[in-house]
């Protein structure tokens, strides 16, 4: 594609980088080689010690470089991003993992499917096994407060290679117009990380968009394709807890909706404690206990590790 077309639009590329070193070399080569010509790249580290805050650091000036002080999640780090892009004029902004590899023409794909109050989201395979789908795209159910899935875990079939429009989506690859940010804002910095996605799409929804999948753009992603039945570590099932009660209360459709779901939460947590303490699981009884008290007392944003790390007692 030209690069000297100017009836293209920018397209902001941000990656947030957490201790991400192993990935993030791969990830820009694969972005180096698109065949798309007006983006920029927008690398936002998040306080990284594991080196590759310096590779970030001494990569040219053709990439945006923000290197913060402090880990500010993914909801700091996206948010930063953003707002730089918008700084730099672009039309598009692609939230991007950098634990990705895209093929060539993944950001053309998207650009040529754009339409008006869209979110688009690309068809994503696991990288270990590109059989299977890795795209988090569907809709979300307020009864149980949980994301419903189209294709994520199956193996790639005629549906999954038509295009569909949706209203749930992760910001493991998700494009969508600045004038989303500036109609809806950046993200909730209450989450730090898990359900951030899920409120700035749902924000988006409300705002009259959809989430619109687009099969011919596609990406592998470095996420293991047998973790899914896995249980949850301390800090996931902690941040995921508090978060979904979080959100919940904030997206309420109802009082009505609001109980019923309580109701739902209450009676699976139960179960899940009655497991935990069969099978001697302290650290997730903590871990859960933790995120409840914490949501209760609107203790949002970052927690420190002893809220999750430590077994209860």
């Amino acid at each position: 594609m030209n690069s000297d077309s100017t009836t293209e639009p920018l397209v902001g590329i941000v990656l947030v980088n957490f201790n991400g070193g192993k990935f993030m070399r791969e990830c820009l080569e694969t972005l180096g080689d698109n065949d798309y010509g007006r983006f920029r790249i927008v690398i936002v580290d998040n306080f990284s010690t594991d080196g590759s805050r310096e590779f970030v650091a001494g990569l040219d000036d053709s990439v945006e470089k923000l290197l913060l002080d402090s880990n500010t999640g993914i909801t700091g780090g996206n948010s930063a991003g953003m707002g730089r892009c918008l700084e730099l004029g672009c039309q598009e902004i692609l939230l991007l993992n950098n634990d990705t590899i895209l093929r060539s023409d993944f950001v053309t794909r998207l650009v040529e499917a754009r339409e008006p109050n869209r979110l688009l989201v690309p068809r994503i395979y696991f990288s270990d096994n590109p059989a299977l789908i890795n795209t988090n795209f569907g809709d979300f159910d307020f009864l149980r407060g949980r994301s419903t899935q189209r294709f994520y875990g199956q193996p790639d079939s005629d549906a999954s290679s038509k295009s569909c429009l949706g209203t749930m989506a992760s910001t493991c690859a998700l494009m969508f117009s600045a004038d989303l940010v500036r109609k809806i804002g950046f993200m909730d910095d209450a989450y730090f990380i898990y359900f951030d996605d899920t409120d700035f799409v749902a924000r988006a929804v409300k705002a009259g968009y959809f989430v619109k999948y687009v099969p011919d753009a596609k990406l592998w992603h470095k996420e293991s394709s047998s973790s899914g039945g896995q249980p949850l570590g301390p800090l996931p099932l902690y941040y995921q807890t508090r978060n979904r009660l979080y959100f919940m209360a904030k997206h309420r459709r109802s009082r009505l909706g609001l109980g019923l779901f309580w109701i739902y939460f209450l009676l699976t947590r139960f179960v899940r404690t009655i497991q935990w303490r069969k099978s001697g699981d302290r650290a997730s009884l903590a871990a859960s206990r933790a995120a409840i008290s914490d949501y209760r007392a609107r203790r949002m944003g970052f927690a420190m590790p002893d809220r999750y790390n430590l077994p209860g007692k």
